[in-house]
């Protein structure tokens, strides 16, 4: 399992990483000064730090740049006064030399980000696009077909159920252009703002999502259950998080092919790195989810939505909440080597 890092976390490895470079930069310095008695001043050790920090904060790191400046002009005053004046220009030189390159690499890194969001937008912009054409055809397709079919037997009674059938195909076709035009708005919501953490009760919302999925297939036989069912867990998260238990069990309903739909959901606590998270499984004995797809199930392109069945995209907004929430998700099978046993959802959710 990956190492999973919050950002408060990653902030303070960065720091104890330029603080370790530094060190060693002073500690070079000084030594070549005190020790080989050389009147030269080495503030090429400096770029190193300067360049990491920023290409990490950007202009922020210019920050450090103008600290290393002033340390640079006042370090030789404790070995020699004279040493001092003498290079008083070329240390000037010198600082406007390590405030340039912290520039040039902080407006070098900020404009490659900038790049990087914009290619980010696009290829969202492009997901969406394919992804409302090729899915909302097809559900107008299933919804024009069974209108079709409907208007052309509604009046012959000898085929009554068939008709109540039409109608319901007409009304799950409905719901599923709602449920993609939701998750559209959602993505785009998390690509936008971030989103606030609260406390959340995770029974809770997992029973609320129990109770929509069921109500969205009141045609199929479901048994879903939960363990264990008398404990409470908390975690990091929000209202999006019944659109994560939503997203997972639908698809464990649509794909699908047992007469009785069963899927177990687990939870428990774990610990990671010092940290406590809670752990959900949600295992169901559906058709299961080849390699190839589990590789692609996760992306937001317009060939992976394709060939994920449309899977995919609720998959993708799965993965975005969950990351908002310096959580993982990963997919198992049941039975190790066959995927055809069914599919087994992980998540990992910080405890609050």
């Amino acid at each position: 399992m990956k190492l999973i890092l919050s950002k408060k976390q990653s902030i303070f490895l960065k720091l104890i990483l330029i603080s370790i470079l530094l060190i060693i930069s002073i500690f070079l310095l000084l030594y070549l000064q005190l020790v080989f008695n050389l009147n030269i001043i080495f503030s090429h050790f400096f770029y190193f730090p300067i360049i990491i920090t920023c290409i990490w904060w950007k202009y922020k790191g210019m920050i450090l740049s103008c600290l290393l400046c002033l340390l640079l002009v006042f370090v030789p005053i404790g070995v020699s006064i004279n040493f001092f004046y003498s290079v008083l220009i070329e240390n000037a030189l010198r600082s406007i030399a390590m405030l340039s390159i912290g520039f040039v690499v902080s407006f070098l890194s900020n404009r490659l980000s900038r790049e990087e969001e914009v290619h980010r937008a696009y290829d969202e912009l492009f997901f969406f696009r394919a992804l409302l054409i090729h899915d909302m055809n097809n559900i107008l397709q299933g919804i024009r077909s069974a209108s079709e079919l409907y208007f052309l037997y509604k009046d012959d009674s000898k085929i009554e159920g068939n008709i109540d059938e039409l109608l319901e195909i007409i009304f799950n076709q409905c719901n599923k252009g709602f449920e993609l035009i939701s998750n559209v708005r959602k993505l785009s919501d998390l690509e936008i703002q971030k989103q606030k953490l609260e406390t959340v009760e995770v029974k809770t919302c997992i029973q609320d999502a129990i109770k929509f999925v069921k109500n969205n297939y009141i045609s199929r036989n479901l048994e879903i259950s939960v363990e264990p069912s008398n404990r409470e867990f908390q975690v990091r998260a929000n209202e999006l998080l019944f659109d994560v238990f939503t997203n997972i069990l639908t698809n464990a309903v649509k794909y699908n092919d047992n007469p009785i739909v069963k899927v177990l959901v687990k939870i428990h606590r774990v610990l990671r790195k010092d940290s406590w998270f809670v752990r959900l499984e949600f295992i169901d004995n559906g058709i299961g989810i080849s390699d190839n797809i589990k590789k692609i199930i996760f992306m937001n392109g317009k060939s992976e939505a394709k060939r994920s069945r449309g899977m995919g995209f609720g998959m993708s907004l799965v993965k975005k909440i969950i990351r908002s929430y310096n959580g993982k998700i990963w997919i198992e099978d049941n039975v190790e080597g066959d995927y055809s046993k069914g599919t087994n959802v992980n998540l990992l959710i910080p405890e609050s």
